[in-house]
């Protein structure tokens, strides 16, 4: 984007590398947003960017998240364009805006992929905790079952 490509060839381009590594493997695909900046027109020759260019390019990857089953993770929203989230450069995230972003990621890996708790749910189905809660649900009459 900041480097003038077309939003049009942008897609064409992803969704090549989503089939092509698609027919390597089985991967889990994450798909970002672009995130937020203040140097748009900083560092030559990639300064052809803007918010409204931004704007278009993450309305392709929710095209491109969608039509490929991808789980998106929306980290322009994460920033929710907050200038004080962003290095001095003017580009990249400071250290509080990549917690942003990373949480971000992994609230979107984690909504889509309960294996991510199996472990917790076994370490923690044998605790004294769970074993007295499972219990007084069970007797309210509202036990507990995993749904998924």
């Amino acid at each position: 984007m900041r480097a003038a490509m077309s939003v049009e060839d942008f897609r064409d381009d992803m969704a090549t590398i989503i089939r092509d590594v698609r027919k390597a493997c089985a991967p889990l695909t994450v798909l970002t947003t672009v995130y937020y900046m203040t140097g748009w027109w900083s560092f030559p020759p990639y300064d052809k960017g803007s918010v409204r260019l931004a704007l278009r390019y993450n309305d392709c990857i929710r095209g491109l998240a969608s039509e490929f089953d991808c789980i998106l993770a929306d980290v322009w929203g994460a920033e929710g364009a907050a200038d004080w989230l962003i290095h001095y450069d003017g580009v990249h995230a400071n250290r509080v805006g990549n917690m942003l972003i990373a949480h971000r990621i992994f609230e979107a890996i984690a909504h889509h992929c309960s294996g991510l708790t199996n472990q917790t749910f076994n370490q923690e189905h044998d605790s004294q905790w769970s074993r007295e809660t499972t219990q007084m649900r069970t007797e309210v009459g509202d036990p507990f079952r995993k749904t998924w």
